[in-house]
């Protein structure tokens, strides 16, 4: 009977994080580290690269992770936990 709401408030908050992830990604697009956010030490030459690593497997891990409690989508893909995984891990290498 209210199938529908659980339907409507997981579209609305995946819409949501998409919607975030994106416009926290956008600076970082244009892979120029005068936009960045974040201030780049200039004496170190992967400090950049290595942010934009880390901002993109957020970004994976953000718009990804929703799907991952659908049990539809856990059950026949198992892709998506891996990718998952795979950029939570990355970001704690950066981090650590």
């Amino acid at each position: 009977m209210f199938e529908w709401k659980g339907k409507t408030v997981w579209i609305l908050l995946t819409l949501a994080i998409i919607s975030l992830t994106v416009f926290l990604v956008a600076p970082y697009l244009l892979f120029d580290p005068t936009k960045s956010r974040v201030k780049i030490d200039p004496s170190s030459g992967l400090h950049f690269p290595l942010l934009l690593v880390h901002i993109f497997s957020a970004a994976i891990s953000l718009v990804i992770g929703p799907f991952q409690f659908s049990n539809t989508l856990r059950a026949k893909h198992r892709n998506f936990i891996e990718c998952w995984g795979v950029s939570i891990s990355d970001r704690s290498l950066l981090v650590g």
